[in-house]
């Protein structure tokens, strides 16, 4: 496909449709392209462990969590880190906090500014347990998410994360938090005008269903009845595996995935992992995509594909073992054709999906953010432990640029107006 232009971005072909609900309208997911939104930094957490020191190169059992290093020139100081990572310039590097109004507000402005439809905000499992350390700064953000979103014209919806759930684990627990936080923190958020909607009902994604090793399909199915029990019965997205489409019973689906599946809205294969290259992604787009779209016709339920920018999660994944320092690594990125190539197959009519997600819009901790991070000239000379850099030269908002344009070109395939003022 062609990259998209200024001049297509301004061919507006239809008025997106909207759904009432409460007396409020709500965007509909129909031809959107979301970005997942972590939200988890908060202090040193997920860039640098252990989070009770101040980072810098590791020494003995200390470990840098990301492979980028964030580009924070948008934040105000209170909203930034300190870390004892000297810059190629000699000044000292700085991660963000995630729990900052400033760092939400600059992030809507950014989808703002590069006309990107919206996020789905992940809420992991652990996270929605008050009792959790992070509970309190994670509804914070959900709240300032609605905030920003409604004021710059964004749209949003929450992805639960259950991929840590297990055949062992205990319903009468993990059932009544889920239960409580779905009814005290989610509901709320449905009379929202930024909330993302889908044939009347408010979008809920839950990650994690049709894993090996994972919860089950009646585990996964409890999940959503236990939502429904509230009196608000979602429009169900199911995260899974992108090898799904092999778990079809009775021979390969010893989990009763399947039927979780098929009683599902929209299916939504992880596709982060599957391709790391324009190569992989043509054998994953014929072989998993159009296949796994055909397939989720067939069941009568919609089909999501999800994308990534490029991932490097070397120092998140590093064994610790191996000892240090741990040289600089290669770019998984292909100088961001490889999101151009991904984006310009999954928006197309050959393949048009009923949405289209990216991972991830702030994931530092395995490098597929389309955030802006430092250039590969900027970085710290010391190879301890090594870190990725966006091309040298290259506008570090390139990527949210990018987004920005396949996301126009995505609801003109669908004969919409792109949602951005």
């Amino acid at each position: 496909m062609v990259r998209p232009t200024p001049a297509l971005a301004a061919a507006a072909l239809s008025a997106v449709s909207s759904v009432v609900s409460a007396d409020v309208n709500h965007a509909t997911l129909e031809g959107m392209t979301v970005w997942g939104y972590q939200g988890w930094y908060t202090g040193n957490w997920k860039w640098f462990s252990p989070a009770e020191v101040i980072a810098g190169p590791p020494t003995g059992d200390q470990r840098v969590l990301t492979d980028y290093i964030p580009y924070v020139a948008d934040y105000p100081e209170e909203c930034r880190e300190p870390t004892n990572f000297v810059l190629a310039d000699g000044s000292t590097a700085n991660w963000y906090y995630s729990n900052c109004s400033a760092v939400v507000e600059k992030h809507f402005q950014y989808m703002q500014k590069y006309k990107i439809d919206g996020v789905f905000v992940q809420r992991f499992d652990g996270a929605a347990n008050p009792n959790d350390q992070y509970y309190e700064a994670g509804v914070q953000v959900l709240q300032w998410v609605r905030q920003y979103a409604e004021q710059y014209g964004k749209y949003f919806a929450v992805e639960y994360d259950y991929s840590g759930l297990k055949p062992s684990s205990d319903p009468s627990t993990y059932l009544s938090i889920l239960k409580d936080d779905f009814t005290k923190t989610v509901k709320p958020l449905f009379d929202s005008p930024s909330y993302i909607y889908q044939d009347g009902k408010p979008v809920i994604e839950i990650y994690g269903g049709g894993f090996d090793n994972g919860g089950t399909g009646p585990q996964f199915q409890s999940l959503f009845d236990t939502m429904a029990s509230t009196g608000v019965t979602p429009w169900k997205i199911l995260g899974v595996p992108w090898t799904w489409q092999q778990q079809q019973p009775p021979a390969n689906d010893p989990n009763q995935n399947w039927d979780l599946f098929q009683s599902v809205d929209c299916i939504q294969p992880w596709g982060v992992g599957s391709y790391n290259s324009a190569s992989d992604f043509a054998n994953y787009y014929k072989n998993a995509l159009k296949t796994g779209k055909a397939t989720a016709d067939s069941l009568g339920i919609k089909f999501s594909p999800v994308i990534h920018a490029g991932t490097e999660n070397s120092n998140a994944a590093f064994n610790k073992s191996s000892g240090v320092p741990k040289g600089a690594f290669g770019q998984g990125r292909a100088n961001s054709t490889l999101l151009q190539y991904s984006l310009g197959n999954v928006t197309s009519a050959d393949l048009k999906p009923h949405f289209v997600f990216g991972a991830m819009f702030d994931e530092y901790t395995e490098g597929s953010q389309i955030l802006p991070a430092l250039s590969w000239n900027e970085l710290p000379p010391n190879p301890n432990p090594g870190f990725a850099g966006y091309d040298d030269g290259a506008d570090p908002y390139v990527y949210l640029d990018i987004a920005g344009q396949w996301t126009a070109e995505f609801h003109r395939t669908w004969g919409q107006q792109p949602l951005s003022p």
